[in-house]
């Protein structure tokens, strides 16, 4: 029987505010009383001096998603097996990019696959229309992204019984 849940309680929102909190704790103290970064190379790559771990779980923590952790499930829910195709290919394909694609990215140290348009082509048109389809690809993806944790959110608390604001 599934409980009837009359929305945040106030364990929940001590919760809520307390990672609210942490995180911008985080953020102040990381402004105040770090070192400051001056350039575009110690703020996005730290000088490249950081270890494989801190980059490999910024990594895997950046491509995690409401599509990932709501999508997934009823995947593997609805279709079984055949989902682990994909995971082989996921695996198959950062191997391939590991051994055949970094090593000739790296030495250039460049900052992002836009730079190496404008390097490989000469010009800066390449890595303007890359970069704008970039951006509206972003643009809709974080909509689909966005999207799931609402209904998710609406179809846990019943959201849609709530008054609605007219302007």
């Amino acid at each position: 029987m599934i409980p009837d849940v009359k929305g945040f309680v106030a364990l929940d929102y001590i919760v809520f505010v307390s990672i609210l909190l942490v995180s911008i704790g985080t953020g102040l103290y990381l402004a105040w009383c770090k070192p400051k970064q001056d350039t575009i190379k110690q703020y996005v790559l730290a000088d490249r001096k950081l270890s494989i771990l801190p980059v490999a779980l910024s990594m895997t923590v950046s491509f995690q998603s409401s599509i990932m952790l709501l999508g997934n499930p009823a995947e593997i829910y609805m279709y079984g097996a055949p989902f682990m195709w994909q995971a082989i290919g996921l695996v198959l394909s950062n191997l391939f990019a590991m051994c055949s694609i970094i090593p000739l990215i790296y030495p250039l140290k460049i900052t992002s696959l836009y730079e190496y348009f404008q390097l490989r082509f000469q010009s800066k048109a390449p890595r303007v229309v890359a970069t704008s389809m970039g951006i509206l690809f972003n643009v809709v993806y974080m909509g689909i992204v966005l999207y799931g944790p609402g209904i998710a959110i609406e179809a846990a608390y019943s959201l849609s019984n709530c008054p609605t604001t007219t302007y």
